[in-house]
């Protein structure tokens, strides 16, 4: 059975990330501080992956003065599937930035 695919690019772009990062400045939402649980938290509730499925960091790097980092995802049932997740820092570079994700596809 081939893996299912999943095309998702920006969570919301009319979200207020600066509210967002408020927020979680505030001490809300501490998950959008780590770009692992916020690929899990989308991955889960958006797209449909699973709790028990495999969330690696695979990297940071800058593109155009913005922070951006790479999630790899497995999704072992029925076969095993790799997603690779593409995050971004809108509002704050490095520590205390929420990161949103920019797009997830099929690896």
């Amino acid at each position: 059975m081939p893996c299912p695919e999943i095309s998702y690019f920006t969570e919301n772009p009319y979200n207020d990330y600066d509210e967002i990062q408020r927020l979680v400045s505030d001490g809300f939402y501490s998950w959008r501080l780590d770009p692992i649980q916020t690929s899990i938290v989308v991955g889960v509730y958006r797209l449909g992956l699973k709790t028990d499925d495999t969330f690696t960091f695979v990297q940071t790097y800058q593109e155009l003065g913005i922070q951006r980092a790479i999630v790899q995802a497995e999704h072992s049932e029925p076969n095993l599937c790799r997603y690779v997740f593409d995050l971004l820092q809108p509002v704050r570079q490095g520590t205390g930035g929420i990161w949103v994700v920019d797009s997830a596809a099929l690896r």
